[in-house]
């Protein structure tokens, strides 16, 4: 199943089920408890073809992970822009994602002992929730070696379905891309878990629109990633549209 379809059925599923909640930062329609599944082996990067996705800013994100980035400077040197929403008046972030010890660690387990259970990322830190800038929203990254393919499944607390989804769908991706290459294993298989799974009011028309106007391209989208940039071919999107991003 193509990437788009997995997204429709996740968004009918919210239309259908959701209950509206009055939340933090606006309303609501929300589902507790979703799951997506898509075969990267297959359909090649998980990017949406509804609307345009730029991949720019979550490259960067996910190399400023990976260099353990703590300030909105460094993130926007590698290409993410939108960090400063989180920081304090100085630019800094308390962030908790992945630090290099769990990745170096990862990596090492699944070189040593491929059918090990126990390749696992968890950044779930409660002693230190009211310190971080914004608690991870994806926070645990198990991890499973098949016949020479790399599977994932990805546990996430929060999910923003208008602007975020597309976002993690590909950084996704990037996590299996980057384990693979330096541990020879090709990407597969990515099951994630979501709990508060939530479109904003204020979204809930264009989406609508989206999923009932347009016929996504259902092709796969080749793509390569040499640790540093992200390569994609035969993407043929329709127009860009702009979501609020929500503090």
């Amino acid at each position: 199943m193509y990437i788009d379809e997995v997204y429709r059925q996740l968004v009918e599923k919210i239309l259908t089920d959701g209950v509206q909640r009055d939340t933090r930062n606006g309303k609501t329609l929300s589902v507790f408890g979703a799951s997506i599944k898509f075969d990267i082996a297959k359909i090649g990067l998980p990017i949406l073809s509804y609307r345009k996705i730029f991949t720019k800013g979550v490259v960067g994100e996910f190399l400023g992970f990976l260099q353990d980035a703590k300030t909105v400077e460094e993130f926007e040197a590698l290409g993410c822009p939108y960090w400063k929403l989180w920081a304090d008046e100085d630019g800094k972030l308390e962030l908790d994602y992945p630090p290099r010890e769990q990745w170096e660690t990862l990596i090492e387990g699944i070189k040593k002992d491929p059918s090990s259970r126990r390749h696992m990322i968890n950044v779930w830190n409660h002693e230190r929730l009211d310190k971080l800038s914004l608690p991870c929203c994806h926070f645990n990254y198990q991890f499973s070696v098949r016949d020479g393919f790399l599977d994932l499944i990805w546990t996430q607390r929060s999910l923003d379905v208008a602007i975020g989804l597309p976002s993690d769908l590909v950084l996704s991706a990037l996590y299996l891309s980057e384990i693979g290459r330096r541990t020879g294993l090709t990407p597969g298989k990515v099951t994630m878990n979501f709990g508060d799974t939530h479109i904003y009011q204020e979204h809930l028309q264009v989406i609508k629109y989206m999923i009932m106007h347009r016929i996504p391209n259902h092709s796969r989208i080749n793509f390569n990633w040499d640790g540093k940039e992200l390569a994609y071919y035969d993407y043929f999107p329709y127009d860009k549209i702009d979501f609020e991003l929500k503090r």
